[in-house]
């Protein structure tokens, strides 16, 4: 584990993409050994550092996420055991918008999905019972993906506390965008928000290509009521395509 002191701590922070400082005080022995065993647990996936020098009225770890240029504190009353401390940890390190497909499946099969088989909707079931809507973009090429991402992440972050935004390849879930007829093959991504407290979905029907200005337009329009939810019944019946998507 590293250590930062006021000299060399602005060149620590951007070392890695995902970086922890604990400012720890001396008397808390208890949480600089957990804050020990998880920087040696996690070593291979962040950097891990101690300040020493400042002075604090209370021990506190930061998280800075460089990617998404997110910084989230704890204060030590929150960390009283290691498991929370855990928890801090993989919150923080988290996407602002994570991608979901078949190829990171694996990553979170170790946690959290059993059969492997199930995990993309396990992922979804853990995001809908947060109580947020999620965004839906399902996209063709990293590409897409990324550029997608790197024009939706000051809207995520703008939206972060009632909006789980998320990606998905089309080619690895295509019997998805079949249930709601989406015609996966139209250039320009595939967008839609499902609110889990009502069950409803809303589908982008737009002719534009899903970019920053049509997502923020998309998520107004359904706050102001001039998106209708879609109706599965009906789209069941009719076998609808939304091949204009």
């Amino acid at each position: 584990m590293s250590i930062v002191t006021e000299k060399n701590i602005t060149s620590f922070l951007t070392a890695d993409d995902i970086v922890f400082v604990g400012h720890l005080l001396q008397s808390d022995k208890l949480l600089k050994d957990r804050y020990e065993a998880v920087s040696k647990q996690y070593q291979d996936q962040y950097s891990f550092a101690v300040s020493v020098g400042a002075r604090l009225p209370q021990s506190a770890i930061v998280c800075y996420n460089n990617p998404d240029d997110v910084q989230d504190t704890v204060q030590a009353e929150d960390l009283q055991t290691i498991e929370s401390l855990q928890k801090f940890i993989a919150q923080c390190s988290s996407p602002l918008i994570p991608e979901l497909t078949r190829r990171n499946e694996a990553q979170y099969a170790t946690v959290r999905c059993s059969p492997p088989s199930n995990c993309h909707e396990e992922i979804v079931a853990d995001i809908r019972q947060s109580g947020k809507s999620l965004l839906h973009y399902f996209f063709a090429s990293e590409k897409e993906r990324e550029q997608y991402v790197k024009e939706v992440r000051p809207i995520a972050k703008r939206y972060t506390e009632y909006i789980t935004f998320a990606t998905t390849d089309t080619n690895e879930y295509p019997e998805m965008l079949e249930m709601l007829g989406f015609d996966k093959s139209k250039p320009g991504g595939v967008l839609f928000l499902e609110n889990p407290s009502s069950g409803e979905i809303f589908l982008y029907q737009g002719w534009k290509k899903v970019r920053g200005d049509v997502v923020d337009a998309f998520i107004n329009e359904i706050s102001e009521g001039k998106v209708k939810p879609w109706d599965r019944h009906k789209a069941a019946g009719q076998g609808v395509k939304h091949s204009e998507l």
